[in-house]
């Protein structure tokens, strides 16, 4: 819970210091800062309780855009977070956690309560943000880990946010009219797969199709993403943190593949996305030569290591390569030339994977099919199913 940064206690109406984000009970909040010297504002406290998570949120100025779990003192940027990125999405929420751990028990029970979507799967401590969407409103919440974000890297990804997020708005009717560009090559590139194993369906189930849901959205995403780092990167920001921002983001994606899992189709559908995002990050800066090739060799570094450990999954390999040698292809001139090239991209990987990993759906659909076939037989019926077949 929130509390006073002089005597301790926790409030519900208070101050806050606009220069370090210290909070005030009434007692101590007087002219300024005791700390710093900074102006204080007057500042409201609400508690929000959802199954077993409680999250406080800060009312400052009218703006109710940023809350709290499991966390006594903010930290000295909060109230800098708060302007910056409310500024043109008021309807965005901001939630400070103390781990990720914390943010994925919230994540779980939002995601369910207010039927949002996640483009990506990060799981890891070092996970420092999560962004939550919302079919009509689109960008809904950011989850920040503060375990995973050090205050020097901060300013940084504010600036990313809030040019980010206007891109989204900006974008908004390109995405929503060319989507379908994106859905029709993902479902061509299962269909071919298969079909190599002499299955003529594809069973779209729930899962299979928020899957390929994820794909479109994590490729449009991707793009705007890219046009903002391009122009981070030709403002002068210091590269230092760009390729911090840049490193993490590749070594996160690394850290998303499930091993467990290799040889079930929805997790390589997984890795090759996860490996064209980090293709078209890498494609976003090749102008920088020197950042480019100090990603280069990070990436060399990771993928080496990832090829050992799936060295038994060839195919999976040659995909992967494929991407990496025509990355030089993919442009950002306009949306529709990125989504060919991008489709292109991982279409043609997608036609190099082997009939050897599982598809659940379809399996259980043929099992249920010869199921069909066995009873009608036993019976002395023709047994006839659209699209498959008959027998008798």
């Amino acid at each position: 819970m929130m509390r006073c940064s002089s005597c301790l206690d926790e409030f519900n109406e208070g101050h806050v210091c606009i220069r370090c984000s210290k909070l005030f009970c009434s007692k101590h909040a007087i002219i300024s800062c005791s700390f710093c010297g900074g102006s204080l504002e007057e500042l409201s406290i609400e508690t929000e309780k959802l199954d077993k998570v409680t999250v406080q949120w800060l009312i400052f100025k009218n703006l109710k855009n940023l809350g709290a779990t499991r966390i006594e003192r903010l930290p000295s940027y909060t109230i800098n977070v708060m302007r910056k990125m409310a500024f043109g999405n008021k309807r965005l929420k901001i939630v400070f956690f103390p781990s990720k751990a914390d943010s994925v028990e919230y994540e779980k029970i939002i995601l369910e309560k207010y039927g949002l979507t996640r483009p990506d799967r990060m799981i890891s401590e070092r996970s420092r943000y999560t962004l939550l969407f919302s079919k009509e409103e689109g960008p809904t919440y950011l989850l920040l880990n503060l375990k995973a974000i050090e205050e020097s890297t901060i300013t940084f990804l504010i600036d990313l946010f809030s040019r980010f997020l206007a891109k989204i708005k900006d974008y908004k009717d390109v995405l929503d009219k060319h989507s379908d560009k994106l859905t029709e090559p993902f479902a061509k590139a299962l269909f071919s797969y298969v079909e190599k194993m002499a299955i003529p369906f594809i069973y779209a189930d729930e899962m299979i199709k928020g899957f390929v849901h994820f794909m479109v959205q994590n490729i449009q995403l991707n793009y705007l993403e890219c046009l903002v780092l391009k122009e981070l990167a030709n403002k002068g920001i210091s590269i230092n943190e760009l390729a911090d921002y840049l490193i993490y983001k590749i070594r996160t994606n690394f850290e998303t593949f499930d091993y467990e899992m290799r040889f079930q189709l929805i997790e390589v559908y997984q890795v090759l996305d996860k490996m064209l995002l980090i293709a078209t990050l890498m494609s976003a800066i090749s102008d920088h030569e020197q950042l480019s090739q100090y990603l280069a060799n990070v990436f060399k570094k990771d993928y080496e290591e990832f090829k050992l450990r799936y060295s038994e999954l060839p195919d999976l390999l040659r995909a992967i390569d494929l991407i990496f040698a025509n990355k030089e292809k993919i442009t950002f001139s306009t949306y529709d030339e990125y989504v060919r090239v991008e489709t292109e991209l991982i279409s043609n990987a997608f036609y190099e994977i082997e009939a050897r990993y599982v598809s659940l759906g379809e399996s259980i659909t043929l099992l249920k099919l010869s199921e069909f076939y066995l009873v009608e037989l036993e019976k002395g019926r023709y047994a006839f199913a659209s699209g498959i077949g008959g027998v008798g």
